[in-house]
């Protein structure tokens, strides 16, 4: 009689994917894929063009403490994210000090958390974190988040 194999485990690289579609969808999904900088939305046409936002890793995604936190994230239109001068792939002082001004808690959180030990090789805290980013965020997360929540443009002046 055969033996019966146990059920392959999924590879952690495989549930990290997961997760960072995951974050993606929730950070634009909280943002209602508008760009924090300028307003644009996913779908506004410029230029004869339809545009898209992208979710933003404002610590560097490599801080694994806090790659999957959805409080790490900002959506940005393509142009503020990679493309103009001020994107926030290009001056990370303009970013920075943006950031400071117009979402201080969150600057403060990340700062806070930036050094906090997470290991993304251990199954069961990816499908913790998993189990984070298919649950509404909270209000206090979306407050720290969305600090105006939709009652005033931001400005880009810094």
């Amino acid at each position: 009689m055969k033996k019966k194999k146990p059920p392959k485990l999924e590879k952690p690289s495989k549930i990290r994917r997961r997760l960072m579609r995951l974050w993606s969808a929730k950070v634009l999904e909280v943002a209602g894929r508008k760009c924090a900088i300028c307003g644009l939305k996913t779908g506004d046409i410029v230029n004869g063009k339809v545009q898209k936002t992208d979710a933003h890793h404002i610590e560097d995604r490599r801080n694994h403490s806090l790659k999957f936190d959805v409080i790490n994230g900002i959506c940005l239109c393509v142009w503020h994210h990679k493309y103009s001068k001020d994107a926030a792939h290009q001056s990370v002082v303009f970013f920075s000090n943006w950031l400071q001004k117009n979402h201080p808690q969150q600057y403060q959180y990340i700062l806070n958390h930036r050094d906090d030990i997470i290991d993304l090789n251990n199954r069961n805290v990816l499908y913790k974190i998993e189990e984070k980013l298919k649950f509404p965020i909270s209000s206090e997360e979306l407050k720290m988040i969305n600090p105006n929540n939709g009652t005033k443009n931001e400005t880009m002046d810094v």
